[in-house]
């Protein structure tokens, strides 16, 4: 949900194989039939379920869930936002309070749109990290740049970017080292083939058999 929290759908299964086609307003992100999981059990409900991989470290990572889970038994149609009145609620500052909505449909399969609000998320909804517009328009997916000081939290644990600027003198010398290693690996190489050539068995030439001369008999 933007850059905000990361989830990764881990399970997705479907009562029948979507065949949706595309269009200008509908991505079909999984291409053949078989990327889909179809329910095996008639009674069995289309799942989904959704696990958080990423959060900003300036969020309270204890207001998070650690799992989603929404059944399509009962109602196809589930809202997500920071709201009370959202039937999926993230109770992140960063998440809009009406964020998204995730839909169920037999020939469409899950898909997650923003139809149906007031206004656009202010922080977006991304998929494989691509926002609508981006997918519209053909653009990479969101890179985000690394800064001194940057904290990158995984929910369990914290990765901090240092970035310490090196002086000429420890440039030069790691130059040094590198030029020192592929010399190295240059003559370790050219030892290798010059020791494969010798250790070839040479070819060996099979002698003719001896004659043997019969006697004259008298």
């Amino acid at each position: 949900m933007g850059k905000v929290v990361h989830y990764h759908f881990d399970k997705v299964t479907h009562a029948a194989t979507p065949n949706q086609t595309p269009s200008p307003a509908f991505f079909v992100m999984r291409p053949t039939a078989e990327d889909y999981a179809v329910e095996d059990e008639d009674g069995d409900p289309p799942t989904l379920r959704a696990r958080p991989t990423w959060v900003s470290s300036d969020e309270n990572k204890d207001l998070i869930q650690k799992e989603i889970i929404l059944e399509a038994f009962q109602s196809n149609y589930f809202s997500i936002g920071r709201s009370m009145k959202r039937e999926v609620q993230i109770k992140l500052k960063a998440v809009s309070a009406d964020h998204c909505n995730i839909q169920y449909d037999r020939e469409k399969g899950w898909y997650i749109s923003e139809r149906g609000k007031d206004k656009l998320s202010s922080n977006g909804t991304f998929v494989f990290m691509k926002s609508h517009k981006q997918m519209t328009d053909h653009e990479p997916s969101d890179l985000i740049p690394l800064h001194d000081g940057m904290v990158i939290s995984f929910i369990n644990y914290e990765i901090r970017v240092n970035l310490e600027k090196k002086d000429p003198e420890e440039i030069a010398n790691e130059e040094l080292k590198i030029k020192q290693l592929a010399e190295e690996f240059s003559k370790t190489a050219s030892f290798a083939g010059t020791f494969k050539a010798s250790a070839e068995p040479a070819v060996e030439v099979e002698a003719e058999p001896a004659v043997e001369e019969t006697p004259d008999v008298e």
